[in-house]
């Protein structure tokens, strides 16, 4: 789980003085088989596990109360106890099933595993509700909207509306970008990057090594299926049209009641008309939001690794030399260095660590 979250973030609107209580589950554990012709994805383990996560999330209301920074984000927390659930590893979920991510058969099994999530996650939170009760703000108009009656019928929306909902809101789909790279897999509902990159080390020798990496799934499927020849299945964020990254999108959105957080990769030589005609498309399919990276608009957080980049003379080019202010300091009870790289009167960088030459080599 991404844990308690307190911060501003497009995949779950607040409220003034609100506060996110996130938590993601990877998909790509479900896959039964992968990569062979009788791969699967297992329904029944995935709600199960939903109905766990719900709980926890709730749990963890309560457990939280005391850490909110204002009282009021405390009080906000304990009227509607609001949660986001969401999924992480997608990408991958289609790639061991031999499916392309962006073609009809992912949205159909998008449409289908976001349907199974909300509905899950409304029945654990009202027998939360039964249990505990409701959230103190609750109104039974919540059973009126629109979101859950694509997942409940008439006669379950009167059975559930009894006990109520022990939470404000329920799914949120977060980009999940430390999570998917500590456990190197897919982050949120985004297709993966890159599949293979190279990695430089260098020991503390001095020798430098390079490194073919793939990526977790792309290094499943080498392991799985003893070849370096990888399917076209296995595709990247670069390879899927603009268009079925949005229809993907907006088949989840059906059945998450806050936000998506995702980002579009779109070539560097994209027009602005069709930049507009991104946006504009995303609004008719119903998205509450998306955001666009033009290749070299800005440095990239993630790149290939095969950028031209030419070095100028300009301030964000390292010099080989640079003054510094060397600081001593405790981090808890241990001490500590830091170097201040001064640059025209500015600070540059900073390079921080333990007094420990084999922790912190200076």
């Amino acid at each position: 789980a991404d844990g308690i979250i307190v911060h501003n973030c497009g995949e779950q609107p607040l409220p003034k003085d609100g506060a996110c209580n996130l938590g993601s589950i990877n998909l790509s554990q479900y896959v039964i088989a992968p990569f062979t012709t009788i791969a699967s994805f297992d329904f029944s383990e995935f709600k199960n596990d939903v109905a766990i996560a719900i709980r926890a999330l709730d749990s963890l209301i309560d457990e939280n109360l005391k850490n909110h920074a204002m009282d009021e984000q405390k009080e906000m927390s304990k009227n509607y106890r609001n949660i986001g659930l969401g999924i992480m590893g997608l990408a991958d979920t289609f790639a061991k099933l031999g499916i392309v991510y962006g073609s009809s058969k992912s949205i159909d099994l998008t449409e289908t595993i976001m349907k199974a999530m909300l509905r899950q996650s409304i029945i654990t939170s009202s027998e939360l509700a039964e249990e505990f009760g409701t959230f103190p703000k609750y109104t039974n108009e919540l059973f009126d909207s629109e979101i859950i009656k694509n997942v409940l019928d008439d006669k379950e929306i009167e059975f559930y509306r009894i006990s109520g909902l022990r939470n404000c809101s329920l799914l949120s789909i977060a980009p999940t970008g430390t999570l998917g790279t500590m456990l190197n897999i897919s982050t949120g509902i985004e297709p993966n990057f890159a599949l293979s990159f190279k990695r430089r080390t260098i020991s503390l020798g001095g020798k430098e090594e390079i490194h073919d990496v793939y990526c977790g799934v792309a290094q499943e499927c080498i392991d799985i299926l003893g070849t370096k020849s990888l399917p076209k299945y296995l595709v990247t964020s670069h390879d899927i049209n603009w268009k079925d990254r949005i229809n993907l999108q907006s088949a989840a959105q059906k059945y998450v009641d806050t936000a998506i957080s995702s980002t579009i990769n779109l070539p560097k030589e994209i027009t602005v008309e069709e930049v507009e005609e991104l946006y504009l498309y995303a609004w008719e399919k119903g998205l509450k939001g998306v955001t666009i990276f033009r290749d070299g608009s800005r440095e990239a957080i993630l790149t290939l690794g095969n950028e031209d980049t030419k070095k100028g003379d300009d301030f964000f080019t390292r010099p080989t030399e640079l003054d510094a202010d060397v600081i001593h300091f405790k981090n808890d009870s241990q001490q500590w260095v830091a170097f201040v790289g001064v640059r025209d009167g500015k600070p540059f960088e900073i390079l921080t660590g333990p007094v420990d030459m084999e922790l912190f080599p200076i």
